[in-house]
């Protein structure tokens, strides 16, 4: 089994094709949205980024996993911690691949959580305009 799950930064379902926008063209994300699956009733647990993202890499709502913001100020929590469950520890025999900006916390890499691949951190990167895209790839 094989499974990617790319997230997108301010996009609203209804700007891909998939979804049924009729001038905005996406024939490669209509093609993985029809051999794969598609949500049609997907909710975020929080509209800031870390903490929501933090919510589908543990399962867990903010409240109860603790990350709370997008700083990194001292006393803000925004690590997962390692040894905690998380959406690629029940897939130990597959490679964990990842791409995009890791926005799960700020001091721990995803490479620290077991993915190969690069961190775009932050937005001022000159590629951050490239890397709106959050990309993990399990492949067995």
């Amino acid at each position: 089994m094989n499974l990617a799950i790319f997230l997108m930064d301010q996009t609203r379902a209804d700007m891909l094709g998939t979804y049924g926008h009729n001038v905005v063209q996406t024939p490669n994300m209509d093609a993985i949205a029809h051999d794969g699956m598609r949500f049609d009733n997907a909710f975020c647990a929080s509209s800031v980024c870390t903490p929501s993202r933090t919510s589908l890499f543990t399962g867990k709502m903010p409240s109860n996993h603790g990350v709370m913001c997008n700083s990194d100020k001292e006393g803000d929590k925004c690590d997962v911690p390692i040894e905690d469950d998380n959406l690629i520890s029940s897939l130990p025999d597959h490679q964990h691949l990842y791409i995009g900006k890791w926005h799960i916390g700020h001091k721990k890499l995803p490479k620290e959580y077991g993915y190969i691949g690069h961190n775009f951190d932050g937005y001022a990167y000159p590629a951050a305009a490239f890397t709106k895209v959050w990309l993990l790839i399990a492949t067995h």
